[in-house]
């Protein structure tokens, strides 16, 4: 059986999100002075702007990985290799909470929308798109049970509301240019219809 494997190589790009954000948000609540809040909050706006692209660019990576692999060479099916998640017991295992990781993402988004108007005075400048991503990246999870069971092509399911933008072709190539320059938010494009 032909091989493909579960991360094609951009996991090493991806930051952990809650981390980014608890990390600047300390920043912003370490100092008493409500102006000085609002500054420091215009200081680490493009940071967490940019910690959201890198995870929405790295689940939309998933997703078109998935889709892929699983649509790819006459649709034959294929052992996936590196998957670590295989077998294992996510409930009693913390490492494999990745619930928790895309619920918090998913509940910032309204809070980043309340502290963007609150310290700047202005709407947050979200893509429309990314809350979409995030939520088809939750149903990826949960209906890969945190990939326990995908031991092949055959066992990976893909959301049904998930269609790339991209064909297969642009999705290979859009792959070897992330490989090459490590920028996950090229993904968000070809993912989105």
């Amino acid at each position: 059986m032909e091989k493909v494997p579960f991360d094609p190589g951009i996991g090493k790009f991806a930051t952990c999100f809650s981390q980014d954000v608890d990390f600047a948000m300390s920043q912003v609540l370490a100092t008493k002075s409500p102006n000085q809040r609002k500054f420091k909050f215009q200081i680490v706006y493009p940071k967490i702007i940019a910690s959201f692209e890198n995870i929405i660019g790295f689940y939309s990576g998933c997703l078109l990985w998935a889709y892929y692999i699983k649509n790819s060479e006459n649709c034959s099916e294929k052992e996936i290799t590196g998957n670590n998640f295989f077998g294992q017991d996510v409930k009693n295992n913390d490492k494999f909470d990745f619930l928790y990781e895309i619920n918090y993402l998913i509940a910032y988004f309204e809070k980043f929308e309340k502290d963007t108007k609150f310290f700047l005075n202005k709407p947050a400048q979200l893509d429309e798109h990314w809350l979409y991503i995030a939520n088809t990246y939750k149903e990826f999870l949960e209906i890969n049970k945190n990939f326990t069971k995908v031991k092949t092509t055959k066992d990976l399911q893909i959301p049904k509301n998930f269609t790339p933008k991209a064909s297969l072709e642009q999705i290979k190539l859009v792959f070897d240019r992330v490989l090459a320059n490590g920028q996950l938010q090229e993904f968000i494009s070809s993912s989105v219809k």
